[in-house]
């Protein structure tokens, strides 16, 4: 049996090769950031596009913040690195501990196959 958690993150990973297969690697994240919101509101997943003046209302307390928060409970970073290193999954657990979500997902976009991530909160 698929949990819903497993269901969106797959609607997600979709939604993250519609963009590689549209945009390709390498551009500046800016562009990825805002194909993702287009993207999101063109499959109908429930989203909110979050930025470093308003990063989220009173739910995260420290400097680092996803770029989105997808079906209430799902933190996305994007990246336009090579490689998903621990500096960013050490990020997204910082971010998963101060919002009590679930999971995290960061994709990146820098290298010619897409490559992306789950990182599950440490303690849940």
């Amino acid at each position: 049996m698929v949990t819903t958690a497993a269901k969106e993150t797959r609607q997600l990973i979709t939604a993250f090769i519609n963009i590689h297969n549209v945009l390709g690697p390498g551009l500046q994240q800016i562009l990825y950031l805002n194909a993702l919101e287009t993207e999101l509101l063109r499959m109908n997943l429930p989203h909110r596009r979050l930025t470093k003046d308003n990063p989220m209302e009173q739910q995260i307390k420290n400097e680092m913040h996803p770029d989105f928060i997808a079906f209430n409970n799902i933190a996305i970073r994007i990246l336009t690195t090579n490689c998903i290193e621990d500096e960013h999954r050490f990020d997204m657990y910082e971010i998963l501990e101060s919002t009590d979500f679930p999971v995290g997902v960061l994709v990146t976009f820098g290298c010619k196959r897409i490559l992306f991530e789950n990182v599950r909160h440490p303690r849940k």
